[in-house]
């Protein structure tokens, strides 16, 4: 996913730009439309590989405050 962020995200930038130098406004937000609805479709196929890593951040999260917490309390 990473690898083709760069590539996608200028392929993007380009649409835009084509689409408002040919069109105007209405052509870009036609192209902006076109392209939020293609990366939403994008991000929910991913979201069965994100879900357990999100998960697991936030268990690191809970754990490492925890932590915090606890040494908190010595030093008071």
């Amino acid at each position: 996913m990473l690898s083709t962020l760069l590539p996608t995200a200028i392929d993007a930038v380009d649409q835009l730009t084509t689409a408002f130098e040919d069109e105007g406004i209405d052509g870009f937000s036609r192209v902006a439309g076109n392209l939020i609805a293609s990366l939403s479709a994008q991000l929910v196929s991913y979201a069965p590989q994100a879900i357990p890593a999100a998960l697991a951040f936030i268990g690191a999260l809970v754990i490492a405050a925890s932590g915090i917490m606890t040494k908190k309390e010595l030093i008071e």
